[in-house]
Order: structure tokens, then C-alpha cells, then sequence
């Protein structure tokens, strides 16, 4: 399983250009995809809050967050959590049900 938590940050570019997390979630997407059976669950969670940065690399990381999530392909799914309550009552009930029909 993959659980992915975003809001101002998404990470260092690696040497193909894109980030650790980013080549992380399409190689799984992918593998997901292909109809591969081993392929791990991805949970996505973006925070809602408003952020206001204080740098321009701040602002560059914000920005590349919000256009991942933009560019998500449709088959994926994603939540939006407020707070860290909000997260932690999503979260809890996606893991509960995700393990309930694993274990059926």
C-alpha cells in the first residue's frame, strides 16, 4: 500500500527529472494499470488549508503540487482532507475498509 500526503511540498527532483514520490506513485499507477495483480493500493490526500509561502521555491513547490493533482489520471482516486482531524477520520476509515476486504 502507498499513502500519499500532500499540501506545500512535493519533493526533490531526481535524475530523470521528476521527484522520488512522483516516480513512486507512476511506477504503482502503472503497474496498476498493466492489470498487475501485485501492484499496491495508492491512497492520495491533499490538504485544503491555504498557504501563503514565504520564498519562491516555496511558491515553485506548492505550484507542482497542485498541477499533480490537476494531472492525476481519471482512474485515480484522491481525497481532500482540512486539517489534521479530518485526515486522521479519512485515513482511519479508508484503512478499516481496505483491510476489512483484504481479510475477507
Amino acid at each position: 500500500m502507498l499513502l500519499y500526503i500532500f499540501w506545500k511540498r512535493f519533493g526533490t527532483p531526481t535524475e530523470d527529472g521528476t521527484t522520488g514520490t512522483e516516480h513512486e506513485f507512476l511506477t504503482a499507477f502503472n503497474a496498476w494499470k498493466a492489470g498487475d495483480k501485485t501492484s499496491p493500493q495508492i491512497m492520495l490526500y491533499f490538504k485544503q488549508q491555504p498557504f501563503m509561502p514565504q520564498s519562491i521555491p516555496e511558491t515553485e513547490q506548492f505550484l507542482k503540487v497542485q498541477q499533480f493533482q490537476k494531472n492525476l489520471p481519471k482512474e485515480c482516486f484522491y481525497w481532500q482532507y482540512q486539517d489534521a482531524g479530518d485526515f486522521e477520520r479519512q485515513a482511519r476509515q479508508h484503512l478499516t475498509d481496505f483491510f476489512r476486504d483484504r481479510l475477507k
